[in-house]
């Protein structure tokens, strides 16, 4: 703004040194055009450079000619500065006057408004994870891990989440110091539930950690299903501690029927478990659940009406399991022909039941201490069951205290370790002793077993999936249950027919064996189920097709007449008369009252040697000393009586047993021996009448 004045200035200080006028002149001129070139490229207003201009030309003026007429330097600058002051208080009012105005700019549009997702709010646990995260970055040398390195997090549930680390260590130097690592970090007990591995990438683990106590520590109470169910597809058992439900399958169309167990201590929820597993079973329709209960408690007595066969002691387990054995062995007396044609294992459906045998406390029937007399038999049977039962729709679960390897069932050729490979699903409560926890599951060194100390908790291995937590039902009102089991019983099927006639007189017989405690548990009313299962074997059956071929014979009457409506009710009639007659015939009176002793006493003691052996078969060297005859001597004759469908064997060489045929009486097994007698004896007088030997 003082351009004029610096230029006056300038110009005095010229003058009073004596510079010529000329250089005066030209440097008044020199400044105008400065001033003008500054005034352009500032964009100076019009009225402004003129007085810049005007202000430089009026002082060079007035310069020059105060010069050229010699006038002293004191005035020459007093003017100087009385002219600069009022050519600066000019300048000030002109500038305040002409000065432009300030631009305003222009009000922009408000701008839209745009409607923004709200950023989801920080779940409750991240500030835990963050804190955990942070502690594990800091402590990694403490903890015994230096390398570690954090590449992931996950939150599952409300109370569960997981940390992925890579440690570049493998998962058997991390696993066992679980605990410790707790510790280290500082966390509450327990919260560090298991610590795995990643198969796929090694040095690469996911801790898994647990808040507070899951389902809120409340125990759930099992429901009643209110359909029926299948046993081809899962159903439940409890809870995990993700809150989703835990399911349990007991069959496929490709592996067939899957075996179990359960350990447990006592008090903690084992045998309520079982009834739970029992009821499902129950309510499928397409699968039947055979109950041992051995504990002398009668804990299934409410469950009673659902299962054919309630055992109550170690001998009737023990028959129980010979019986269901032999479905399963080799031979004509199996469930083979059950099968589909083109399938691999027998698919339960409602003609094809499958057949779960739940036993409760092991050691009652499958220990040498508990069970003396039938030890050995039941060990035998268990081990044939779980080696073959899944093609022929046969399941056995078993629970007790003790499940280790020593106390599961096994024999002199299997090993209770056999017989645990052979179960899919096994299921852990509180344990005292963790040699059956550790011979159970694969993982449990690296589970935290302190949660199981709640009644009702698990821990549940299927196949080779690492072990969930879980929480069972619990059954709190044993009326209401069996309330719902009197309903369900009116419509079980039961076991088909052809397995009841295979399973023979106990199992037909089953609940009049029943001990008071349980007996009251029972409908008042038969049973339908109960009520189909003739105590004849086979008996029935044979009478049915005699009366149908009796109809057959009067074909060309029905033909004659046309009449399909007459032929059912002829057919439907002479069923009744037959289920009439057939009323109050037992097994025992054919024996007991028509049975005649071979009058040939070795034949006779062949034939009580064979029927002491009905159930547990009776070997070469049993006959022999019954008989005190030959080894080519009984080879022929039970050879002759396996062909006429009178005995079968199992078996070979010095351990083949033999068996009586289901159905066979005393008196049928005698006609045999002697029809098998008399053709040896005719067959031997022909040879002797040719020059040959007897080939005895």
């Amino acid at each position: 703004m003082l351009s004029p004045v610096y230029a006056a200035a300038l110009l005095e200080g010229l003058a009073s040194q004596g510079w010529p006028t000329w250089s005066l002149l030209f440097g008044g001129i020199i400044c105008v055009a400065v001033l003008y070139l500054v005034g352009r490229i500032r964009e100076t207003p019009l009225g402004w450079q003129a007085f810049s201009l005007g202000s430089t030309v009026a002082g060079t003026g007035y310069l020059v000619a105060t010069t050229e007429a010699g006038w002293l330097h004191p005035i020459v600058l007093a003017s100087w500065a009385a002219l600069a002051g009022g050519a600066t208080y000019a300048r000030g009012k002109i500038a305040e006057h002409y000065a432009p105005a300030e631009k305003t700019p222009a009000e922009a549009p408000p701008p839209k408004k745009v409607e923004l997702p709200l950023a989801p709010a920080p779940h409750p646990l991240q500030a835990m994870i963050d804190d955990i995260c942070q502690r594990l970055a800091q402590l990694r040398t403490k903890i015994g891990i230096p390398e570690l390195e954090i590449i992931g997090q996950q939150i599952v549930s409300e109370t569960r989440f997981t940390v992925t680390v890579r440690t570049r260590m493998p998962l058997r130097d991390i696993s066992p110091s679980r605990e410790g690592i707790a510790a280290r970090l500082e966390l509450p007990v327990g919260m560090l539930r298991q610590i795995t591995g990643l198969v796929d990438n090694a040095g690469v683990q996911v801790f898994h950690f647990q808040i507070g106590q899951p389902h809120r520590g409340e125990p759930i109470v099992w429901r009643p299903p209110r359909w029926e169910g299948d046993i081809l597809t899962p159903f439940k058992i409890g809870i995990r501690e993700d809150e989703e439900d835990a399911t349990m399958l007991l069959a496929t169309r490709q592996g067939g029927v899957r075996h179990g167990a359960v350990s447990g201590k006592s008090g903690y929820g084992k045998t309520v478990h079982q009834m739970v597993v029992a009821a499902n079973v129950a309510n499928c329709i397409n699968a039947v659940v055979l109950v041992a209960d051995l504990k002398g408690t009668h804990d299934f007595a409410p469950f009673a009406p659902l299962t054919p066969w309630y055992a109550t002691t170690a001998e009737e387990a023990t028959r129980q399991l010979v019986s269901v054995a032999r479905l399963c062995e080799p031979g004509p007396y199996n469930r083979g022909p059950l099968k589909v044609r083109g399938d691999r294992v027998i698919v339960p459906t409602e003609d094809s039941v499958a057949i779960i045998l739940l036993y409760d406390e092991i050691r009652m029937v499958f220990s040498a201490e508990m069970n003396p007399n039938g030890y050995k038999l039941a060990n035998a049977a268990a081990a044939t069951i779980a080696l073959l039962g899944r093609a022929f729709g046969i399941g056995i679960h078993v629970a007790g205290q003790d499940m280790s390897e020593t106390a599961m069932p096994q024999t002199r050729d299997t090993s209770g370790t056999a017989f645990r490979r052979q179960l899919h699903h096994r299921r852990v409560f509180h344990e005292d002793d963790k040699r059956s926890g550790q011979f159970l599951l694969d993982d449990f060194s690296r589970l935290d077993v302190t949660t199981l100390e709640t009644p009702g908790r698990f821990f549940h291995a299927e196949g080779k999936e690492p072990s969930l937590p879980t929480l069972g039902y619990d059954i709190p009102d044993p009326l209401a249950f069996h309330e719902w089991a009197l309903t369900r019983s009116d419509s079980v099927r039961g076991v088909d027919e052809r397995t009841t006639r295979l399973l023979g007189d106990d199992f037909t017989t089953a609940h009049q064996r029943l001990p008071a405690e349980v007996a009251e548990w029972m409908p008042s009313r038969p049973r339908r189920r109960v009520a189909t299962m003739h105590p004849v074997p086979g008996l029935r059956r044979r009478a049915q097709q005699t009366a149908r071929e009796m109809l057959i014979t009067a074909r060309p009457e029905v033909q004659a007449t046309q009449d399909l409506e007459e032929l059912e009710a002829r057919l439907s009639a002479l069923d009744s008369e037959l289920e009439g007659d057939l009323d109050g015939f037992s097994h025992e009176a054919d024996e007991a009252g028509e049975v005649v002793p071979l009058a040939n006493p070795t034949l006779e003691a062949f034939a009580v040697a064979l029927e002491h052996g009905r159930r547990t078969g009776v070997n070469r060297v049993g006959l022999m000393d019954a008989t005190r005859m030959k080894r080519t001597w009984l080879s022929v004759r039970l050879n002759l009586l396996s062909e006429d469908g009178v005995l079968y064997s199992r078996g070979q060489t010095r351990a083949k047993l033999w068996f009586l045929a289901d159905g066979v009486s005393g008196r049928r097994l005698r006609e045999a021996i002697e029809a098998a007698d008399e053709a040896i004896r005719t067959a031997r007088t022909q040879d002797e009448d040719t020059g040959g030997s007897d080939g005895e």
